[in-house]
């Protein structure tokens, strides 16, 4: 590296640790978390994972928060699927987002894992989105839609056509055969 951009690498350092040293520590704190510095917060039916023991990875899906204000995570118990509070699961180890639900699906992604207590499941291949049903039968609601809309223009076209010649002689409208037009 020559000098020139080893000299402007550091200004652009100098400046950048400056204006971080203006934000307060709550600023401070969201800058890091948003750069993956401080982990993530988890949010409910995120899928999350934490490097456990042999450098495994163990894994849980977020369902919310007891009435103590614990966040509570779906995770695999031995063969079985349980229910841990979330720094329990962590063991002060950095928790990482693996996939997050699409807007609007947070909650069904939570109650699709809190169904899984208790029951054989691996979370590894857990999906935080819909099931594929859903998100068809959510498709052919809009292609139903769109179908329909197109038929109501092309209705609004045919009505509001003006291919209607007014006759002087009966005071009617007639179309452009010649018959007389209604409407």
């Amino acid at each position: 590296m020559s000098a020139k951009p080893q000299a402007a690498y550091a200004e652009a350092h100098r400046a950048a640790s400056q204006e971080f040293r203006k934000l307060s520590r709550e600023q401070m704190r969201e800058r890091l978390r948003e750069a993956g510095v401080l982990g993530v917060v988890p949010q409910v039916g995120d899928k999350v994972r934490v490097l456990g023991r042999l450098n495994t990875w163990h894994y849980g899906v977020v369902i919310g928060a007891d009435p103590d204000g614990h966040v509570n995570v779906v995770r695999n118990d031995g063969d079985l699927v349980g229910v841990q509070a979330l720094q329990e699961f962590a063991r002060g180890h950095r928790v990482q987002l693996v996939e997050r639900p699409p807007v609007g699906h947070e909650y069904a992604a939570a109650a699709r894992a809190a169904d899984l207590v208790g029951k054989r499941f691996d979370l590894s291949t857990f999906d935080t989105r819909p099931p594929r049903r859903a998100r068809a039968d959510a498709g052919g609601a809009l292609l139903l839609g769109g179908l329909l809309a197109a038929f109501g223009l092309a209705a609004a076209a045919v009505i509001l056509s003006d291919d209607k010649e007014w006759d002087e002689t009966t005071g009617r409208y007639r179309d452009s055969r010649g018959r007389f037009a209604t409407g």
